[in-house]
């Protein structure tokens, strides 16, 4: 079969531009429009020339009367030139409420998953759209509109995964002269010509305006927004090899046994770069760094596509870069549930999780005489629910200090238990003040948790014994070494700590 001019252009592009390789199984995405229909009739061309094996799938969005028409369409179609043919439905408007998107946006969501199940299940390689250099030109002078940065000027991508657009480089009118030439009928959008939507507003009004003042406009914004894609490929690129070098998540490991001991806690997904790491960058590489760093979290909610591939806007960016001199302790929220935060001279760029309240005090009774009452191997056990924690006390030799153990001195324990009749467990105060074990004198208690580099949610929730309106212990880090049991002691309370239930 001799190629018709359309479909010999198309021919030459595939040779040379080599996205879909000879023999690939390719599932287009058919509308029932004129550039989806175009798009199958000249791949059905091509495909005996290029040994494709072609697949056609629609999916009914259920939004407007002659959908049923379009899908009817779609199927004869195929029937007619030979080519299996897959129908889904979806109720897109539900979708869009539910998900709080757009009918455009919940339509391209389920439109891209519904072909990329079937093309897996298929066994096929590519999905083929049929974007034109049109639908470039519209999407450019939208993002214009909406104010977007560089890296947002790529526009359409021509290649994006397994997803092909071979479209993007013809008119919209060269698609439709062909299939008249062919004696090919299509279907016709009438939601096309109601400029309500911003996208179809930019259809039918803007952009024949700028036709008006420049007849190569669309060329021009296509032509641009392949220059964009080159430049970002290479910022990218760049990129990529400095961010194993200056960009590291924290240690998923917690670095104290205190944190196990915490009611609910995870710590925040988060990516750190050291600050004078970042300060050494040119400004556009730290914007695509933050961008990269964003991007590889999970955003609150549902968002667009666009928010999560551009999820900071220019107000953002500038936010970021007079936040670049922040003194150490200070953040920045960002969209999304986002932040940036300072720790230490490190930049951490993070989600914060949703953590539980703190826990309230709690006390329980506790006497002299029940710890003396207890014999060899026996355990006095006290539940403390708020804080999701087991105490156990009893009697034995000393022995080094542990994370989640200690040996005390009695006759100072018995003491300090006889004044206030019990112990507290309960969140820092203000004031807090003991003699770490193993330290130098006395600290005060906010002092030391911020030596070792604790965040704030933890030092709020960290679990403290008092007795005697002393503190005992700082839970899975320092015992206040008035209570502790000389080395070598026949003679102590052994007082353990572990959590009521797995906080897996």
């Amino acid at each position: 079969m001799m190629l018709s001019a359309l479909a010999l252009d198309l021919h030459r592009l595939l040779a040379r531009e080599r996205w879909l390789p000879a023999g690939s199984g390719l599932l287009i995405a058919l509308s029932g429009g004129g550039d989806s229909t175009a798009l199958l009739r000249l791949f059905w061309e091509l495909a005996p020339l290029w040994n494709f094996r072609l697949q056609a799938a629609h999916l009914n969005h259920n939004l407007r009367p002659e959908a049923e028409n379009e899908a009817a369409f779609a199927r004869r179609l195929c029937q007619k030139l030979d080519i299996p043919y897959w129908l889904a439905s979806q109720p897109i408007a539900y979708l869009a409420r539910s998900r709080q998107l757009s009918l455009e946006e919940a339509g391209r969501q389920a439109r891209y998953a519904f072909l990329e199940r079937l093309r897996r299940e298929e066994g096929l390689d590519f999905i083929l759209t049929a974007h034109t250099a049109q639908d470039q030109a519209e999407t450019l002078v939208g993002r214009f509109i909406s104010g977007v940065g560089l890296s947002g000027l790529r526009g359409i991508r021509q290649r994006e995964g397994q997803v092909v657009r071979p479209l993007l480089n013809f008119r919209k009118e060269q698609l439709l002269e062909y299939l008249r030439q062919a004696g090919q009928s299509w279907c016709e959008d009438q939601t096309n010509h109601i400029p309500s939507a911003p996208r179809t507003k930019i259809r039918l009004e803007i952009l024949p305006r700028l036709q008006e003042l420049n007849p190569q406009i669309v060329e021009n914004l296509n032509r641009l927004a392949h220059w964009a894609c080159e430049d970002e490929d290479f910022f990218q690129s760049q990129l990529g090899e400095l961010w194993p070098q200056i960009v590291a998540p924290p240690d998923p490991t917690p670095p104290l046994p205190c944190l196990q001991l915490l009611k609910d806690w995870r710590p925040d997904p988060a990516w750190k770069i050291a600050r004078s790491r970042l300060e050494a960058l040119h400004p556009a590489l730290r914007k695509r760094l933050y961008q990269k760093a964003l991007q590889e979290l999970e955003l609150d909610g549902q968002q667009s596509r666009a928010a999560k591939l551009h999820p900071l806007e220019s107000c953002h960016y500038q936010a970021l870069e007079a936040f670049l001199k922040a003194p150490n302790g200070k953040w920045l929220p960002l969209p999304g549930g986002l932040r940036a935060r300072w720790e230490r001279d490190y930049l951490l760029l993070e989600k914060p999780l949703p953590l539980a309240p703190v826990p309230e005090p709690e006390f329980r009774e506790l006497t002299a005489g029940q710890l003396e009452a207890l014999a060899p191997g026996e355990r006095l056990s006290q539940e403390f629910p708020a804080w999701n924690l087991k105490l156990s006390w009893g009697r034995g030799a000393s022995f080094r200090p542990q994370a989640y153990r200690l040996s005390l001195a009695p006759q100072p324990l018995y003491a300090a238990l006889e004044e206030s009749g019990g112990i507290y467990l309960r969140p820092r105060r203000a004031g807090d003040y003991f003699h770490p074990a193993g330290g130098r004198g006395g600290q005060k208690v906010k002092k030391y948790l911020q030596s070792l580099a604790l965040p704030a949610a933890v030092r709020e929730r960290l679990p403290l014994l008092e007795v005697g309106g002393k503190l005992l212990w700082l839970l899975g880090l320092r015992a206040e070494s008035y209570f502790l049991a000389p080395p070598y002691s026949r003679e102590s309370i052994i007082l353990e700590v572990q959590p009521l239930q797995s906080l897996e």
